[in-house]
This record gives C-alpha cells, structure tokens and sequence, in this order.
C-alpha cells in the first residue's frame, strides 16, 4: 500500500536559514555535526545548534581536509579521516570536543596506504575502518580491508587473525555485538559476530550502505536482481533479512522502475527511511525522494518528496522526532537539470512536517548525543 504524493507532500513546510525553535524541544541542546567545503573544495568538521544556525562553530582545521567522520555514542569524541596534503593519502584521528585535543590514531600514511571510514562501536570502546593498502606495480587492483582500533587495549589490526577480510562501509550492530560491511570479494553483505568470531554471508548485494534494526536481528540493504521474466536489465530491491536465518523479503517499492538509494532505521521504531526514485502515473522524479516505510504494516508513505531536490545520506537523532539529511537541486525552476548542483544539509521535523535548511556546501550531518 503506497500513501500517494503530487510534486510535494502538502503538509510540508520549508524553512530558508535563520534562526527556528524545534518543537520537540528538551534541556538538552541539539546539535548537528556535518561536512563543510570552503571555495577551494577543502572540507571541515563544524557543529550548529538548529535552533541557533549562529552558533555554527568549525571544530578542524585540517590542510588536507576531512573525509569523513563519526561520533561517538556518548558524544564527547570525533573520530574522523583526514588527507595529508602532501602524500595525498589519509590517517584517522580522535577529537576530545571537551578539550579540542586531537589524537592520530592510524600510521597508514608511513606507507603511502590510506585509512578512512572510521565508525565507532556503540560500546564506545572500538572503531572499525576501512584500510586501502597501496598496490604494488605488478597489482592492477587496490587492496582494502576491513581493520579494527582498540581504544582500550590502543592497538590497530585487521578484523581477522585468520585471513584479510576485504571491505567497506562497516556498520555496528546497535547492542555492538555484529559488525556488517560489504564484502568486495564475493559481492556479499557480510555480518561479523564478535563472541563467537563467526562470520554470516548474504549474496547479491551491492556496495551500497547496510543498516540494523533497533534490536539488532535484522538487517537491511540493496540487492541487484536479475531476472528477464521481470525486467530486460537488473535491477535493485531492498531486502529487510533475518540474521539468523537469513529469510528475507523485499521491503518498499519493487518495480525495477524505481531507483532505490540511502536507508535509515528510526530508532525504537519498525520504521525505515528510504530514498527512492518513483514512476508513477507516468511522472517520474528526477532525483530520489524520502519515504517511511513500516516493516510491520507494510505500508510506504511519503515524507520528503519535492521533485526538484535528491536527497541522500540522512539520519535519526536518537528520539526519531529528526531527521537530518544531504540534499542538493537538480532541477532548475523551468524544469531542468542543473549542471553541478551544490549539497546542503537540512532537517525534517516529524511532528510539524517542517523541512529546515541548515547549510550550504555542507554534507554528511551526523547529531551528537
């Protein structure tokens, strides 16, 4: 059952900039952490309190830049990913927000190998990352694996003693009991148990971002499908799975028309954030719009729909009242397609249906607890 959308959801209300009072309002104040590039493309860590866009503060100072970054569950520390701008390869480091200390966790670039993706157990005492091991000349293909910091123990090695594991987009288990990634030799989603050090494979998926559920027995993410009967080229479908089992079943959309993208699970919830591209009644959208689909009811409605934005990489803070989000315009008013958009970050606010506008030049928003 699909709630039906025009070009965008009535109930929505657009907020440009300035200063806005969130409605579900707290003692503590909400912040937002995200990416943002200066006119030479060169990006940095800043923090905003959406109810003040005027504290926007830049929390690095990176030559290179920062790739990308992550927070940790108690929010008193960034690990993030950062270029030397010399060797044009990347280390991680730890930022104390309390103290502004910044610490190099990695030595990947001693050897012309980078380190990035840093992603922070939700015990706060590991991160796992992605380690891209430079080829040697005789290689024709890069090399990269999935690696572990130890805070506690303050040592760095790969997942597994056994044999390398190679991959990316590493993902904890809420509880911090599974690691899952996408394993780039068998094409596989890949969950890691840490008690037992056991390993569950998933086939056909494709190297796209994988999400648990609350209560960690589930995992969501995209599946390429083949199949001529359906459809004259493949296509991708969400598949919500069962750990255990490895039962599974579509989730959303499923007509190989519509173009499937970023997800997000709201927390203590059986709802799922998606992006997705639509058909329907011959009106296609040219970038990929929000929806809210119920693992329970099965029922996909729409949440952020405008025709003229894509939206991608959001996130729940950990009320699931907000959600976070990288957009960018890819239609002009007159219809068409705008040649280098720039992203923005922006907020939805489930209770009012306010879409609220954060930055510019900004991607990748992350809330800090």
């Amino acid at each position: 059952m699909v709630n039906k959308c025009f070009l965008l959801c009535i109930s929505l209300m657009i907020i440009f900039g300035g200063n806005v009072t969130l409605s579900a309002q707290t003692d503590d104040i909400v912040r937002l952490a995200y990416l943002k590039s200066d006119e030479n493309g060169v990006a940095q860590i800043f923090i905003t309190d959406p109810n003040n866009l005027e504290s926007r503060q830049q929390i690095t100072d990176v030559s290179g830049g920062v790739s990308d970054f992550d927070i940790s569950t108690d929010g008193q520390f960034i690990a993030y990913s950062a270029r030397d701008d010399r060797q044009m390869v990347a280390d991680i480091y730890l930022l104390e927000l309390a103290t502004n200390e910044v610490r190099k966790l990695t030595d990947c670039s001693a050897s012309s190998d980078s380190c990035f993706n840093p992603v922070f157990s939700p015990l706060g005492d590991k991160i796992a990352f992605v380690y891209q091991d430079t080829p040697s000349i005789a290689l024709e293909t890069t090399l990269i694996y999935i690696w572990l910091i130890d805070l506690t123990e303050n040592t760095v090695a790969p997942l597994s003693d056994d044999e390398p594991i190679f991959g990316i987009k590493p993902v904890w288990s809420p509880d911090g009991e599974h690691l899952a990634f996408f394993d780039l030799a068998d094409s596989n989603v890949t969950v890691y148990t840490f008690a037992d050090e056991s390993f569950r494979f998933f086939p056909s998926a494709i190297p796209e971002d994988i999400i648990f559920s609350p209560d960690a027995t589930q995992i969501a993410y995209l599946a390429m499908i083949y199949d001529e009967d359906v459809h004259n080229a493949p296509y991708t479908e969400i598949w919500l799975t069962t750990i255990a089992d490895g039962t599974r079943h579509p989730v959303g959309r499923t007509d190989p028309n519509h173009r499937n993208g970023f997800m997000a699970w709201r927390p203590n919830s059986t709802q799922i954030a998606l992006s997705q591209g639509y058909l329907e009644n011959g009106d296609e959208t040219f970038g990929r719009q929000i929806y809210l689909y119920d693992t329970q009811t099965n029922i996909l409605s729409p949440l952020v729909v405008n025709k003229q934005y894509e939206s991608h990489f959001f996130t729940w803070d950990m009320t699931g009242e907000y959600l976070a989000m990288q957009r960018w315009q890819v239609l002009g008013n007159n219809g068409l397609s705008i040649s280098g958009p720039l992203l923005e970050v922006w907020i939805y606010e489930m209770s009012t249906a306010r879409l609220i506008k954060i930055d510019d030049d900004a991607r990748n928003p992350q809330w800090l607890p």
